[in-house]
């Protein structure tokens, strides 16, 4: 038997009944909350306990005798990122002891500051040491999975608690803490949105510990968002709603006003008597919003003049409000001050997470050692990241989606020569694409360098010249004259070539996430494949279709470009002589 027999935290667990047996908490991806979350409904349920929601990264902490091993949510090391939360472990008295938990840094009001945490996410090696005093960091531990020679995971989550509690009397290192729980729900959910604070997991009290897989017995209820938007329209209702069942909503997206769903939810007899009258009386024939209505009955348009308070829980994919709850009539508002954010477009993180898993391999090599900008899905730059980010290990991926990030712009420097730019690229949209991708193929190649091809997406292609290490200054005016040459050409044919400085990274997701549509890659192809990409760009540039494509071991056209060898000015001179003499191309 491992542990001390005479362990409080051991003892217990015998006495709950809990069966000899180990785990490998190196190997183990922790419990996950289902998927489908309940709303506020369960904060009053009997037979539920409740824990705020933290703001970190999952942890499971294996320790056997004086060494302990850290793992994220993926079954990847997190030891050396955090020595400090190790060292604290290996001193609590069990011999052995599997925790469950997340490492969280806090901000100045003690709030989970999750973009303050990046920086020990992405610090290695001999930073780790400076990092750790830099930014401080807590193991909130929630759960224990093994003490001793016991696995308590078929004990119910309240007789866990209790072996928790056990496992850190006494421990007075500030760098673990027990995570509280609550028997009133609503109370602390309050409580979240009052500090702005994500929300609360509910947790069965009987519930046992699956790991490697999601349950019903622990579910998250984030705190609901409010947004000020304007009525569009209405549509019928049934019985005595007959007249007015729902109010369409809309929002203004750079000027333009854009359909967000409807709202019928929350609406009482007084309210739709006001409403009722001002809509006919402003009553218009056709739509005045853009974007996908939700098909109801009866529906009839007005102008956009009333505004209205909705609660939500975020935004589909396509744009449209989740759950949303009507709250009264804003005439403190213009409709001009209606927005929203659309912070929910593209994939889910669980599909981002997946996809990067499998292409990370591919990845690697084309942003290894560049501070790459991060894009959200609708391909604006990340404000929590607005420095880029080092990507070398998949962590750093992990921490990309966490942080809100969809895809990684691929910078023509790297970090060890900013200086410097290894390659430029040409944006190439429009319905002749393929064809100006192979007219810029020849005059890269005229001008003695080579040419590398992909997809951005489901329809632009991105034309990449490698240049070694050409002056940043240098590849700005190459890039400008390669796509000043091709302007001609391109706009005969119904298309457009731009120099773009930093274009998706190869094997990221493609930006912006279209509203309607699968997520793409941007995949580099060979140029012999572009003649079938007419018909299939879409289909083979589809997330599942690129892991796959990965999967089966395809090579990686644009591998190459970062070590080609190029003569830079003797490249200039060629281009300078076929600005100076067009026939020479």
């Amino acid at each position: 038997m491992t542990g001390h027999p005479t362990s409080p935290a051991h003892r217990l667990a015998i006495e709950l009944g809990a069966p000899r047996g180990d785990r490998d908490g190196t190997k183990l991806v922790p419990m996950l909350c289902g998927r489908d979350e309940t709303g506020e409904r369960v904060l009053g349920e009997q037979g539920w306990m409740f824990e705020l929601k933290l703001d970190g990264v999952r942890i499971l902490a294996d320790k056997r005798g004086d060494r302990v091993a850290l793992g994220y949510r993926k079954v990847r090391s997190a030891t050396d990122s955090y020595p400090e939360i190790a060292e604290a472990v290996a001193k609590l008295g069990e011999e052995r002891v599997v925790l469950d938990g997340e490492v969280v840094a806090f901000d100045e009001h003690g709030k989970p500051d999750f973009q303050r945490l990046g920086t020990r996410i992405q610090t290695r090696g001999r930073g780790v040491r400076r990092a750790a005093h830099a930014v401080p960091v807590v193991y909130v531990i929630f759960d224990v999975l093994v003490v001793g020679d016991r696995d308590v995971t078929s004990l119910p989550i309240e007789a866990r608690k209790t072996i928790l509690e056990k496992v850190l009397e006494g421990h007075t290192s500030g760098h673990l803490r027990l995570h509280p729980t609550f028997a009133d729900g609503r109370q602390l959910f309050g409580l979240c949105r009052d500090h702005q604070l994500e929300g609360v997991v509910a947790k069965r009290a009987s519930s046992t510990y699956r790991p490697d897989g999601r349950s019903e017995d622990w579910v998250k209820v984030k705190c609901e968002l409010d947004a000020d938007l304007v009525v569009i329209g209405w549509t019928e209702g049934e019985g005595r709603r007959s007249r007015l069942g729902a109010l369409d909503l809309a929002a203004y997206e750079d000027g333009r006003l854009v359909v967000r769903g409807s709202v019928g939810s929350g609406l009482d007899e007084d309210t739709i008597d006001v409403l009722v009258d001002r809509l006919v009386a402003n009553e218009v024939p056709r739509p005045v919003a853009e974007g996908r209505y939700l098909p109801k009955r009866g529906r009839r348009h007005t102008k956009p003049e009333i505004v209205v308070s909705v609660r939500h829980m975020g935004l589909t994919a396509d744009g449209l409000m989740r759950h949303p709850v009507f709250r009264g009539v804003r005439p403190d508002l213009s409709p001009s001050d209606c927005t929203i954010a659309f912070a929910a477009r593209g994939p889910s993180k669980d599909a981002l997470y997946t996809y990067y898993e499998a292409a990370f391999a591919a990845l690697l090599p084309h942003v290894r050692g560049r501070a790459c900008p991060v894009l959200r899905a609708d391909g604006a730059p990340s404000s929590s990241l607005p420095g880029g980010i080092v990507v070398d290990d998949l962590e750093a991926l992990r921490f990309v989606v966490e942080a809100g990030g969809a895809s990684l712009s691929l910078p023509p420097a790297r970090t060890s020569n900013t200086g410097a730019a290894d390659f430029v690229a040409l944006r190439i949209e429009g319905a002749s694409a393929i064809r100006v991708a192979r007219h810029a193929r020849e005059l890269v190649t005229a001008a003695g360098l080579e040419a590398f091809v992909k997809a951005s997406g489901a329809s632009d292609l991105d034309v990449l010249v490698p240049l070694g290490d050409a002056p940043a200054g240098g590849a700005k005016v190459l890039a400008a004259l390669f796509a000043r040459m091709l302007a001609a050409f391109a706009e005969g044919l119904g298309a457009s070539v731009t120099a773009v400085e930093a274009p998706i990274a190869p094997y990221a997701v493609a930006v912006p996430v279209p509203a309607r549509g699968p997520a793409c890659a941007s995949l580099p192809l060979a140029w012999d494949e572009l003649d079938g990409l007419h018909d299939a760009g879409a289909a083979i540039t589809r997330l599942d279709r690129v892991a796959e494509r990965i999967a089966r071991g395809a090579s990686d056209p644009m591998r190459a470009m970062h070590e080609a060898r190029v003569d830079f000015a003797r490249a200039v001179q060629a281009i300078d002589s076929f600005v100076r003499d067009p026939a020479a191309r």
